[in-house]
């Protein structure tokens, strides 16, 4: 996963609060690590900080989730070590895709690792 991805992914984390496969209390203690951490990168970049802040106070909105995620990128492009933070931290954001296609005749779908399952018409 490139910094960029990793940079999004993250800032909706931080913002939303989910943690996939996390419920409850682990995904608060997760998301609240990451939030730590990312103030501890950003202590001298006080726009940065600011960025955060806003976003822990008034939410996410699509401007601020891209001000964050850019300042995010900027930081992990510097320090390797926290790009490959990020990237783990982009993992736990990251839920499976399920796609499920009902279709009478040809049905075309994209992605990967797919399972299909004949129903029979009598069945449905």
């Amino acid at each position: 996963m490139d910094a960029a991805s990793a940079a999004e992914t993250v800032a909706f984390l931080v913002a939303g609060g989910a943690v996939h496969g996390l419920s409850g209390e682990a995904a608060v203690e997760a998301v609240s690590a990451i939030r730590t951490r990312i103030r501890e990168i950003f202590k001298h970049d006080h726009r940065a900080v600011d960025v955060l802040e806003r976003v822990e106070v008034q939410g996410a909105d699509p401007v601020r989730l891209a001000d964050l995620a850019s300042a995010i990128r900027w930081h992990a492009e510097r320090d390797p070590q926290f790009a490959a933070e990020l990237v783990g931290w982009a993992t736990l954001g990251a839920a499976p895709v399920v796609q499920n296609v009902h279709a009478q005749r040809d049905a075309f779908v994209a992605g990967r690792d797919q399972t299909v399952i004949r129903v029979d018409a009598e069945d449905a």
